[in-house]
């Protein structure tokens, strides 16, 4: 790909003429490589510069090939490494892989085989570190998200705990309202007292289920079957009483039960009549319908 950057790979055999070889002969391929026939050596050299594959020989005085890849995959995880074998320690090179080795090639060697392997190789280290930025990338978003939630719930408490106190009052001032002068009261006077005690109640509801809204992570919703045409209706009668000038048909077709969480499901009602209400009142002859399809 023009203007990716040349792939480095860290070769290592002890054979100083075949290292030699395939380093001249990668590097006409399009690599950039760095040989050495001691293991020791290699690994100083990959402690100070990056390179993106190990090419090395598994058996080798002093480290061998094993011990040479487990050592260079603590000082880069993001290192491929690849197991060069004679065909009569095929088996070590697949128990090498088990210890961290990608893949390994026979000698002697192809470089029709050779080339599509180093090409597998950078490949799968390519989608490793993806996958690895992905990862960190999810785990900072999840962070943010547990730090918003739990603002929100904070803010949810507050906004519930300021919104109770003058709801109370409310509450408790209409029922005496209520209770001790109905007598007395004008006969229109007596319904709209009662609106207002309904619509606290709703209110004091709404409250709650904002607090639960708020603790969806924490807790699961509270589900239950669900009469939905019942629930519909009782969202309407509040909104006509909060609409009481404004006169909307509404056609009602057949909702199916379900289950669900009745205090969210609700609300999600009330925001969807609510709107169409407002969003209609420009019409001469206002019709709101509300059906269901599967």
């Amino acid at each position: 790909m023009p203007g990716s950057p040349i792939p480095r790979i860290l070769i290592v055999d002890d054979e100083a003429a075949q290292m030699r070889a395939l380093c001249d002969t990668l590097r006409d391929h399009g690599y950039h490589t760095v040989g050495f026939t001691d293991g020791a050596a290699a690994l100083e050299t990959l402690r100070a510069s990056k390179f993106e594959l190990l090419l090395t020989d598994l058996t080798m005085p002093g480290l061998d090939g094993v011990t040479l890849l487990e050592a260079a995959l603590k000082v880069d995880h993001d290192l491929v490494g690849l197991i060069m074998t004679g065909q009569g320690t095929i088996a070590s090179a697949v128990a090498a892989m088990k210890t961290g080795a990608f893949d390994y090639i026979l000698k002697p060697f192809k470089l029709s085989v050779i080339l599509p392997v180093l090409a597998r190789a950078l490949a799968v280290r390519h989608l490793r570190i993806a996958n690895a930025e992905l990862e960190l990338s999810v785990r900072q978003r999840t962070l943010e998200l547990e730090a918003a939630n739990k603002e929100l719930e904070a803010f949810a408490r507050s906004v519930s705990h300021d919104l109770r106190s003058p709801l109370g009052v409310i509450l408790c001032n209409a029922d005496m309202l209520v209770d001790d002068y109905a007598a007395r009261m004008p006969v229109e006077a007596l319904p709209l007292a009662n609106d207002i005690i309904a619509s606290a109640v709703q209110m004091r509801q709404l409250i709650e289920d904002l607090l639960r809204l708020s603790r969806l992570g924490l807790q699961p919703i509270a589900k239950q079957p669900i009469d939905v045409s019942a629930l519909v209706h009782e969202v309407l009668r509040e909104l006509e009483r909060g609409h009481g000038e404004q006169r909307v048909e509404v056609r009602l077709g057949d909702l199916p039960d379900c289950v669900g969480d009745p205090g969210l499901l609700k609300q999600v009602f009330a925001n969807l009549l609510s709107n169409a209400f407002k969003f209609t009142r420009v019409k001469e002859m206002p019709i709101v319908e509300l059906n269901s399809r599967q």
